[in-house]
């Protein structure tokens, strides 16, 4: 019989970062502007829409390694910034995320990425965050359930 390797996942003591990307200004946000098309086609006026991608990754990495990930595989430094934390709120906030036992194929690759990039084995949850300028709280809501 073979014995069995296993790779314990992340303890109780590792802690959550979060880290959001989003486009730089000048590099337009492709993703905003469909949406925003989507809203009006609608029937539903929004000023202007930002979005970030949001990364939740859990594991036992210190700041090098985080910077290491966030700067080296998170982002594409020509076009996006990320901040480690989230950035200050552009208008109204709007998050979405996969439901819990959903299957979430980015989460999945990047924390493979980050395994091969710096030996941690985390756990990683993926989600959208937008940032919504001239919108109500019950545009909002009608954004949310479309």
């Amino acid at each position: 019989m073979r014995p069995h390797y296993h790779r314990p996942m992340p303890t109780a003591t590792s802690s959550v970062t979060r880290i959001e990307v989003r486009r730089k200004p000048d590099a337009g946000d492709p993703h905003a502007d469909a949406i925003t098309r989507d809203a009006q086609a609608r029937g539903i006026a929004l000023d202007s829409a930002r979005t970030s991608r949001v990364y939740l990754i859990e594991g036992d990495l210190d700041d090098a390694q985080i910077e290491r990930i966030r700067a080296d595989l998170l982002t594409n430094p020509v076009v996006e910034h990320a901040t480690l934390g989230a950035h200050p709120a552009d208008g109204s906030i709007l998050e979405v995320h996969p439901l819990p036992g959903v299957m979430d194929p980015a989460a999945q690759s990047v924390a493979n990425a980050i395994e091969e990039l710096v030996g941690v084995r985390a756990r990683v949850a993926t989600g959208w965050r937008y940032d919504f300028n001239g919108a109500s709280h019950a545009t909002l809501d009608t954004l949310a359930r479309t």
